[in-house]
Protein backbone atom coordinates (compact mmCIF):
# COMPACT_ATOMS: atom_id res chain seq x y z
CA UNK A 1 0.00 0.00 0.00
CA UNK A 2 1.14 3.19 -1.11
CA UNK A 3 0.40 6.18 1.08
CA UNK A 4 0.70 9.49 -1.25
CA UNK A 5 1.53 12.98 0.90
CA UNK A 6 -0.89 15.48 0.87
CA UNK A 7 0.34 18.63 -0.87
CA UNK A 8 -0.90 21.88 -0.07
CA UNK A 9 -1.31 23.52 -3.38
CA UNK A 10 -1.98 27.40 -4.10
CA UNK A 11 -3.56 28.68 -7.23
CA UNK A 12 -1.36 31.56 -9.28
CA UNK A 13 -4.98 33.58 -8.66
CA UNK A 14 -4.96 33.21 -4.96
CA UNK A 15 -1.54 33.45 -3.90
CA UNK A 16 -2.12 37.43 -3.55
CA UNK A 17 -4.74 36.86 -1.33
CA UNK A 18 -2.65 33.95 0.92
CA UNK A 19 0.15 36.34 1.32
CA UNK A 20 -1.89 39.37 2.16
CA UNK A 21 -3.38 36.76 5.13
CA UNK A 22 0.12 35.22 6.14
CA UNK A 23 1.71 39.02 6.39
CA UNK A 24 -1.84 39.70 8.33
CA UNK A 25 -1.03 36.92 10.55
CA UNK A 26 2.82 37.59 11.10
CA UNK A 27 2.00 41.13 12.77
CA UNK A 28 1.74 41.56 16.03
CA UNK A 29 3.15 37.44 16.36
CA UNK A 30 6.37 38.28 17.92
CA UNK A 31 7.95 35.64 15.34
CA UNK A 32 6.29 32.43 16.51
CA UNK A 33 5.82 30.30 13.80
CA UNK A 34 2.95 28.66 16.04
CA UNK A 35 1.13 32.15 16.72
CA UNK A 36 0.87 32.61 12.92
CA UNK A 37 -0.37 29.07 12.07
CA UNK A 38 -2.78 28.65 14.67
CA UNK A 39 -4.26 32.66 13.15
CA UNK A 40 -3.88 30.88 9.65
CA UNK A 41 -5.25 27.48 10.56
CA UNK A 42 -3.17 25.62 9.01
CA UNK A 43 -0.31 23.24 10.23
CA UNK A 44 3.02 24.89 11.79
CA UNK A 45 5.56 23.30 8.59
CA UNK A 46 2.92 25.33 6.51
CA UNK A 47 3.05 28.04 7.68
CA UNK A 48 7.03 27.91 8.03
CA UNK A 49 7.29 26.77 4.26
CA UNK A 50 5.38 29.48 3.10
CA UNK A 51 7.43 32.32 5.12
CA UNK A 52 10.94 30.36 3.74
CA UNK A 53 9.86 30.52 0.09
CA UNK A 54 8.85 34.17 -0.20
CA UNK A 55 11.14 37.21 0.08
CA UNK A 56 8.49 39.06 1.81
CA UNK A 57 6.95 36.77 4.21
CA UNK A 58 10.47 35.96 5.52
CA UNK A 59 11.33 39.85 5.65
CA UNK A 60 8.01 40.59 7.32
CA UNK A 61 8.94 37.70 9.78
CA UNK A 62 12.63 38.93 10.61
CA UNK A 63 11.46 42.56 11.27
CA UNK A 64 8.44 40.93 13.52
CA UNK A 65 11.36 38.83 15.45
CA UNK A 66 13.65 42.09 15.65
CA UNK A 67 10.88 43.90 17.02
CA UNK A 68 10.51 41.43 19.83
CA UNK A 69 14.42 41.76 20.15
CA UNK A 70 13.97 45.61 20.71
CA UNK A 71 11.36 45.53 23.15
CA UNK A 72 13.76 43.00 25.37
CA UNK A 73 16.43 45.48 24.79
CA UNK A 74 14.15 47.80 26.22
CA UNK A 75 13.40 45.95 29.39
CA UNK A 76 17.48 45.48 30.09
CA UNK A 77 17.99 48.98 29.55
CA UNK A 78 14.75 49.75 32.44
CA UNK A 79 16.67 47.30 34.65
CA UNK A 80 19.75 48.94 34.27
CA UNK A 81 17.94 52.60 34.66
CA UNK A 82 16.97 51.14 38.02
CA UNK A 83 20.56 50.18 39.40
CA UNK A 84 19.67 46.23 38.73
CA UNK A 85 23.54 45.52 39.17
CA UNK A 86 22.77 41.82 37.47
CA UNK A 87 21.48 44.14 34.58
CA UNK A 88 24.44 46.21 34.02
CA UNK A 89 26.66 43.19 34.59
CA UNK A 90 25.31 41.89 31.71
CA UNK A 91 25.33 44.68 29.76
CA UNK A 92 28.38 45.05 30.34
CA UNK A 93 30.00 41.59 29.94
CA UNK A 94 27.88 41.34 26.32
CA UNK A 95 27.92 45.05 24.57
CA UNK A 96 31.04 46.37 26.59
CA UNK A 97 33.22 44.01 25.31
CA UNK A 98 35.36 46.66 23.04
CA UNK A 99 35.82 48.59 26.31
CA UNK A 100 37.32 45.49 27.74
CA UNK A 101 34.24 44.68 29.60
CA UNK A 102 34.27 41.04 29.51
CA UNK A 103 34.75 37.55 31.21
CA UNK A 104 37.57 35.42 30.81
CA UNK A 105 38.03 32.25 32.61
CA UNK A 106 41.44 31.16 33.11
CA UNK A 107 42.27 26.91 33.19
CA UNK A 108 44.71 26.06 35.63
CA UNK A 109 46.32 22.70 37.41
CA UNK A 110 46.23 21.97 41.21
CA UNK A 111 47.00 25.36 43.03
CA UNK A 112 47.15 27.25 39.88
CA UNK A 113 50.13 25.24 38.52
CA UNK A 114 49.93 24.86 34.47
CA UNK A 115 47.65 22.24 33.02
CA UNK A 116 50.59 20.67 31.15
CA UNK A 117 54.61 21.25 31.76
CA UNK A 118 56.39 20.11 28.82
CA UNK A 119 60.22 19.83 28.78
CA UNK A 120 61.02 21.21 25.58
CA UNK A 121 64.94 19.73 26.22
CA UNK A 122 63.38 15.90 26.65
CA UNK A 123 62.36 16.29 23.27
CA UNK A 124 64.21 15.00 20.01
CA UNK A 125 65.54 17.44 17.62
CA UNK A 126 62.89 16.06 15.04
CA UNK A 127 60.44 16.31 17.68
CA UNK A 128 60.78 19.85 18.94
CA UNK A 129 60.81 20.88 15.13
CA UNK A 130 57.44 19.55 14.82
CA UNK A 131 56.48 21.04 18.11
CA UNK A 132 57.50 24.90 16.31
CA UNK A 133 55.52 23.64 13.23
CA UNK A 134 52.93 22.77 14.79
CA UNK A 135 52.65 25.93 17.31
CA UNK A 136 53.62 28.17 14.20
CA UNK A 137 50.35 26.75 12.46
CA UNK A 138 48.14 27.28 15.54
CA UNK A 139 49.57 30.66 15.82
CA UNK A 140 48.57 31.92 12.36
CA UNK A 141 46.28 34.48 11.68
Amino acid sequence: MVLKKKVVRVRKKNMKKTKSAILKAIKDSNGIVSVIAIRLKINWMTAKKYIDEDDDLKEAFQAEKETVTDTAENKLIEQIENSEQWAVKFWLATMGKKRGFTERQEITGADGTPVLELDINSLSKKQQKELAELLAKVNEP
